[in-house]
C-alpha cells in the first residue's frame, strides 16, 4: 500500500497483448487517513477479444464500459476465446465522499519488434475524463467501476505480443 497525502491514487495498468488481448497488473493503494480512506484494486483487465483484419486497411476495436464490441473498417470480430470486456476498478471509499476520476486519454502499447497500436482509453461508466460521482455506500462496500477503450489498428499491423501501461486517477475530495 502507498501513502498519498492527497488522497490520489494512481493505477498502472500493465497491457499483455496477443492477438490484441489485454491483461493488466493488479493495482491497490491507500489514502494517509484512515477516516477518510480510499482504496482501488483492479479487477479485471480490458480484453478486447478476438479478431482478424479481413483487408488492408485497418480499423479499430471498441469495448465499451457495459462489455459491448464493435469494430470499424477492415477488423472481423471473432467469437472465439478470449471474450472482450471492459476494465474494471474496485474502489472502497465512504458515503457521501466525492470522488474525480481522471485518466490518459491516449496511450501506447508496443510490440517486442517495436511496432505500436493506440488505445483510446474511456469513457468509464460514471462519464468522461474528469468525471466526479458520489459514493453512495457505506465504508465497507465496494463500487465498481467500469471503463472501456478503443484499440486502433493501422493497415500494418503485426500479430504479436505488445505491452503499455494507461494512468488512471481517483481522487477523493
Amino acid at each position: 500500500m502507498n501513502s498519498l497525502s492527497l488522497n490520489q491514487i494512481l493505477l498502472k495498468i500493465f497491457f499483455l497483448s496477443v492477438a490484441a488481448v489485454c491483461n493488466c497488473l493488479l493495482s491497490h493503494a491507500q489514502s494517509s487517513s484512515s477516516s477518510q480512506t480510499l482504496s482501488v484494486n483492479t479487477a479485471q483487465a480490458i480484453h478486447f477479444g478476438a479478431f482478424c483484419l479481413s483487408g488492408n486497411n485497418g480499423g479499430s476495436v471498441t469495448v465499451s464500459y457495459d462489455g459491448t464490441r464493435t469494430a470499424t473498417g477492415d477488423v472481423v470480430l471473432l467469437s472465439t476465446f478470449p471474450a472482450a470486456v471492459p476494465a474494471i476498478f474496485e474502489v472502497k471509499i465512504c458515503r457521501g465522499k466525492n470522488v474525480v476520476i481522471t485518466y490518459d486519454a491516449v496511450t501506447k502499447i508496443i510490440s517486442p519488434n517495436a511496432v505500436s497500436l493506440l488505445i483510446n482509453i474511456g469513457p468509464t461508466e460514471k462519464g468522461v475524463n474528469g468525471t466526479s460521482f458520489v459514493s453512495q455506500s457505506d465504508c465497507d462496500f465496494t463500487t465498481s467501476i467500469r471503463v472501456g477503450g478503443t484499440l486502433h489498428i493501422p493497415p500494418n499491423a503485426t500479430a504479436g505480443n505488445y505491452s503499455g501501461i494507461f494512468n488512471m486517477s481517483f481522487k477523493q475530495e
